[in-house]
């Protein structure tokens, strides 16, 4: 994959991938000083500091997804966790509470997947860690526990949707999961570890896919814009599987309009289904009512929902500007 010089015009995503060493702060300031005045941008979700992987970046309004990504995407993770050693943030980052040594599971990987499965999957309430950007009164839990005040929230509804024990070696256990948006990671191991008796701490963390967005198609940071450049911007998507448009982050189910129709709904005019040229399925395995808007030539016009037979808009997209050389 060659160097990023340049991005499409529009609301567009980067698929980056974080290093373990960087906050998710950095990256995003390091790709908001490359871009061109004008262009705001965000991500879909914060990493740990100690964690690496896919961190989704919504340039020039593609962050109004958001709460989309995180209601329809679920995340993937690899991970390796330890046995017998405790810390106060969950991870090897933290200040070690309590350490023993050396511990075996007592169970083969079957067993213990098996096990773990049983317990897991499916529906899963889980306390938001000490240790996280939860907020409570105005000011994130990590903050709080810096002052030496430990915050306990109430549970919250998580989804586990596959579990997989890779390999156990000693006190250590890799493994993968996939799991609903705002799911803890080293939350996760810490329950798996009290499961088995014992204490846990996750020793590494890969995000390895949000949805169909892939770590084989993120952008390495020895690809990322050299500091004190600016990417140039170009009318057309760039040929860059990095970059990519609002609706195959979501692939929610279409809906062409002619020309004449289009302008009308761009203008906020009230859009019967009737007034569909052709439709075209959603991929996504969550069920929606949520439905993307294009013209029959295929340019992107908002994202609706459907009430009563009509296409209520969430957003609508500006019109296509002229990029000039």
């Amino acid at each position: 994959m060659s160097h990023l010089h340049q991005f499409p015009e529009g609301p567009f995503i980067l698929n980056a991938l974080k290093p373990s060493e960087l906050t998710s702060s950095r990256v995003v300031n390091h790709f908001k000083w490359a871009l061109l005045k004008g262009n705001k941008i965000g991500h879909f979700g914060t990493l740990d500091p100690f964690a690496s992987g896919v961190l989704m970046l919504g340039i020039s309004g593609a962050s109004k997804l958001n709460d989309f990504v995180h209601e329809f995407l679920p995340k993937t993770y690899l991970a390796l966790g330890k046995l017998g050693l405790k810390t106060d943030s969950g991870d090897i980052t933290g200040q070690i509470i309590s350490e023993k040594g050396p511990i075996e599971t007592g169970h083969s990987k079957k067993e213990l997947e098996d096990r773990f499965r049983e317990k897991f999957l499916g529906a899963y309430w889980q306390v938001p860690p000490a240790f996280s950007a939860v907020k409570y009164q105005g000011k994130a839990l990590y903050k709080w526990a810096r002052e030496g005040i430990v915050i306990k929230k109430d549970p919250v509804l998580r989804h586990l949707y596959s579990l997989d024990v890779l390999s156990i070696r000693g006190p250590f256990v890799l493994f993968r999961v996939k799991v609903s948006s705002g799911t803890y990671i080293r939350t996760l191991f810490e329950d798996m570890a009290e499961f088995m008796g014992q204490n846990g701490t996750l020793v590494s963390l890969i995000r390895e896919s949000v949805g169909d967005i892939s770590i084989k198609n993120s952008l390495r940071p020895k690809h990322w814009p050299l500091k004190g450049k600016k990417l140039e911007r170009v009318g057309e998507v760039v040929d860059n599987p990095s970059l990519l448009k609002m609706d195959e982050v979501l692939p929610f189910k279409k809906a062409f309009l002619s020309s004449s129709i289009g302008l009308d709904y761009s203008n906020g005019k009230k859009i019967s289904l009737e007034n569909v040229l052709k439709w075209e399925d959603s991929s996504l395995s969550l069920p929606s009512s949520n439905v993307w808007i294009l013209n029959e030539e295929g340019r992107l016009l908002g994202l609706s929902k459907i009430v009563q037979n009509y296409f209520l808009p969430h957003f609508n997209l500006p019109p296509k500007k002229i990029i000039c050389s």
